[in-house]
C-alpha cells in the first residue's frame, strides 16, 4: 500500500527537502558553537586581569570545569568512544572524518555459502594537502561506513573506486559541510562526480546523535542521495559501546528506496582485543518483498605485532529472499595496515 502511494516524483521532493533540512541544522549547530567559544574567549580574558593570588584559584576552578567539559563530552563522552571505537574496528568514518592524515590498506577475503568467494585489496585514503589550512582534503576510495555493499557483503570493490578532493566550509567536531569533486572507477568505466557532504553530531545526556548526508550528481548515475542516522551510547564506561545505524540509499536511475538497519555492540576484552556482534537487514521499496537479507555476525579483531596493524575475522548466518531465506553461513577476513595519524586507532 505504502509503494502504491509514495510515487518517483515524491521521492525526490524528499530528498531534497531533507538536505535543506540537515543545512540548516548545521548552520543553527554552527551559530551555537561559535557562540560557546566567544564566552569561553571572554572568560579567559577576564581571569587573566585578575590578581595573582585570585588567579590561581580561578584558573584551578577553571580548570577543572575545562577537564569535567572534556570528560564528559569528548575524552570519556560519547563522541569520543565512537571515534576510538570506530579507528580500533576500521570503519571508514573514522578516517573520513579526522582532520590528520591518514590511509588504511586493507585485504579483505568474504565467503559465503552458495556464493563465490571475494578476495578484495583495497586502499582508503585522507591526506590533508599543506597551505589549506585543512580545508581542502584528498580522498582515494572515500565512501563512509564499513565497506559493505547494500546487495551483500560479497561485492566486487573494483567496481568502487573513487578519487576526489573535499572542500570543507565548516569542520569542526560537531558540525561539517563541504562539497566533493571527482572521479569514480567503475567496471564500464570512468565518471565524474560532484556534490555536498554534511555531517551534524548532537549529545543528548548519555546518547549522541549523528546525521550524515552525501548527496551527489554522476555523469552516469545522475543524482544520488545517502542519509546516515547513528544513535550512540556507551553500555559501560571503557568496556562496551552500542550503535544503532540506519541508512537510506536513493539512486534517480532505480525504481525505490535502499535501506539499511544495523544494531552493533562493541567489547573491549583487552587492550588489544575487541569484540562485536552485530545484526543487519537491507530492504527495498518498490518491489514485491521489502526485506531483501539479514545477517547476524560476531565481529573479533586484534591488534597484532604493532600498534599500526589488524587482523579480523567475522563469522556470521545470513538469510537472504533470493535463497528463499534459507540459512547460509559466511566468514569474513580481514587485514588492515594504518599510516599517518594514529592516535585514534584503540579500543576505549
Amino acid at each position: 500500500m505504502i509503494l502504491s502511494i509514495i510515487s518517483d516524483g515524491l521521492y525526490t521532493k524528499v530528498i531534497y527537502i531533507s538536505f535543506l533540512f540537515i543545512i540548516c541544522l548545521l548552520i543553527l549547530t554552527s551559530v551555537l558553537i561559535a557562540q560557546e567559544t566567544d564566552s569561553t574567549v571572554v572568560s579567559s580574558d577576564i581571569n587573566d586581569n585578575k590578581s595573582e593570588s585570585q588567579g590561581k584559584n580561578d584558573n584551578e576552578e577553571h580548570g577543572d570545569n575545562t577537564v569535567g567539559f572534556i570528560h564528559k563530552y569528548v575524552s570519556h563522552g560519547v563522541l569520543g568512544a565512537a571515534d576510538r571505537v570506530d579507528g580500533f574496528f576500521g570503519d571508514n568514518r573514522a578516517i573520513t572524518d579526522t582532520n590528520k592524515t591518514r590511509i588504511r590498506l586493507r585485504l579483505g577475503l568474504d565467503f559465503e555459502q552458495d556464493e563465490s568467494y571475494d578476495l578484495s585489496p583495497n586502499v582508503f585514503a585522507n591526506i590533508s594537502l599543506p597551505g589549506t589550512q585543512k580545508k581542502l582534503r584528498l580522498f582515494i576510495n572515500g565512501d563512509e561506513g564499513d565497506d559493505d555493499a547494500v546487495e551483500s557483503d560479497i561485492n566486487n570493490n573494483e567496481d568502487n573506486g573513487s578519487f576526489f578532493l573535499r572542500y570543507y566550509f565548516l569542520n569542526t567536531k560537531y558540525a561539517r559541510l563541504a562539497t566533493d569533486t571527482g572521479l569514480r572507477f567503475r567496471s564500464f568505466g570512468v565518471e565524474w562526480f560532484g556534490g555536498l557532504r554534511s555531517r551534524s553530531y548532537f549529545q543528548l545526556d548519555e546518547w549522541g546523535l549523528r546525521l550524515t548526508n552525501k548527496f551527489r550528481w554522476y555523469t552516469n548515475r545522475k543524482f544520488t542521495n545517502v542519509t546516515q542516522f547513528d544513535i550512540e551510547r556507551v553500555v559501560i564506561e571503557g568496556k562496551s559501546f552500542f550503535r544503532a545505524t540506519t541508512k537510506g540509499r536513493w539512486f534517480e536511475r532505480k525504481p525505490g528506496y535502499y535501506l539499511e538497519q544495523r544494531f552493533t555492540l562493541f567489547h573491549k576484552i583487552n587492550e588489544k582485543t575487541g569484540v562485536a556482534p552485530e545484526w543487519r537487514t537491507l530492504a527495498q521499496t518498490n518491489i514485491n518483498e521489502f526485506i531483501q537479507e539479514t545477517r547476524v555476525r560476531l565481529r573479533i579483531r586484534r591488534n597484532v605485532g604493532w600498534k599500526w596493524l589488524f587482523f579480523e575475522v567475522a563469522p556470521g548466518l545470513v538469510w537472504k529472499e533470493e535463497n528463499d531465506f534459507d540459512t547460509n553461513y559466511a566468514i569474513r577476513f580481514r587485514v588492515d595496515a594504518y599510516f599517518g595519524n594514529l592516535s585514534k586507532i584503540k579500543l576505549f
